[in-house]
């Protein structure tokens, strides 16, 4: 559903080829996109946030 447009960390580390513990630490520092947590706790970042 509101997931379509959100990309898992996953999703973003490959694309960047990065680590995922890289792009964690990025949000972490707030060098990354904004990111938000799914009720299950899972991070997700909406693909235009990403493209910014």
């Amino acid at each position: 559903m509101a997931s379509i447009d959100a990309l898992t960390v996953r999703d973003i580390a490959s694309e960047l080829h990065i680590r995922c513990s890289t792009l964690y630490r990025w949000l972490a520092t707030g060098r990354g996109p904004k990111a938000f947590r799914q009720p299950n706790n899972e991070i997700r970042i909406h693909r235009a946030d990403f493209l910014e």
